[in-house]
């Protein structure tokens, strides 16, 4: 048969009524009229020359040709659904998409999360911008943000990444890396690399019980990449939480001092365009990150 006769309406009307047994509940699946499934079913029996369904018999039932037809139909229109969801699916996984992050957390931990997400979905191009999070509306909007702290952005849909905490850590080129979890006095002996405007070390040598001398060497920089940038480098001890170290940790790039913790003054969130407006790609971005950080809380 030609393809510009195959009756196309008629074969969804039969494949309703096959399913169902019903004309009434076909007619309702499809938004149509009792009358109209039933003069479409006739029609297409008509073309064939076949009774599809033996009327006597309530459910309807399908005769041999009915019941091979229904073999045949159902597998067409599943093959044109699924072609027609994956070509939905190429466009909503296409194009850019825009991400902002906290540079630790993005200079670290969200780079190999995007490499494992682009791999998923090769026909997104990422562009990626770090901020610290008081400066991230700059960017606005994006498609997808990591802030630490404050998530209040008018308009914006907000998800708790997670909670972490804070470790002391250095270079194993410092003498201290070598003893398996020194004494907390033995680390003053060495330059301790703050961020600006943290009171993360403060916090944690209270924990310890200790509390620093004045001579205390210390150096502070403006952001959690340049302190850990520091630290790989030798310059000393830094403070770190372990998202944004774990594969430092776990690539010898730098040694964990302390199983004492501190907990992080503010939690990680995500944020993105309210539903009405956001991309499936940016939702499948927050779903694996919010998977992947899952999973080093559980380690």
């Amino acid at each position: 048969m030609k393809r510009s006769r195959i009756p196309l309406h008629a074969l969804r009307a039969f494949e309703a009524a096959a399913e169902t047994g019903n004309l009434t509940r076909a007619a309702e699946t499809l938004g149509v009229t009792h009358a109209a499934i039933s003069y479409q079913i006739r029609l297409l029996e008509d073309h064939l020359g076949l009774a599809l369904f033996e009327r006597r018999m309530r459910p309807m039932q399908l005769t041999d040709a009915g019941q091979r037809l229904l073999e045949g139909t159902r597998g067409g229109f599943d093959r044109i659904a699924h072609c027609l969801d994956d070509l939905k699916e190429e466009e909503d996984y296409a194009g850019e998409l825009s991400v902002v992050s906290v540079p630790g957390l993005g200079g670290n931990w969200l780079t190999s999360v995007l490499g494992e997400y682009v791999s998923q979905f090769p026909k997104v191009t990422v562009r990626m911008i770090t901020s610290p999070w008081h400066r991230q509306t700059e960017f606005e909007p994006s498609d997808f943000s990591i802030v630490y702290g404050s998530a209040e952005q008018s308009g914006r849909r907000v998800t708790l990444l997670g909670q972490t905490s804070f470790f002391p850590v250095c270079s194993p080129s410092l003498p201290i890396a070598g003893n398996r979890y020194p004494d907390p006095r033995d680390m003053l002996n060495y330059t301790l690399i703050h961020e600006y405007n943290t009171d993360t070390w403060s916090r944690w040598y209270m924990a310890c019980g200790v509390e620093p001398f004045a001579g205390t060497r210390r150096i502070y920089f403006d952001g959690a990449h340049l302190t850990l940038h520091a630290a790989r480098a030798g310059t000393g001890i830094a403070m770190a939480d372990l998202p944004t170290v774990a594969a430092d940790l776990k690539e010898g790039r730098l040694v964990r001092l302390s199983d004492l913790t501190v907990p992080a003054t503010h939690p990680y969130y995500i944020t993105t365009p309210p539903l009405g407006r956001l991309k499936p790609a940016a939702k499948a971005l927050e779903d694996l990150a919010v998977r992947r950080f899952r999973q080093i809380e559980a380690e």
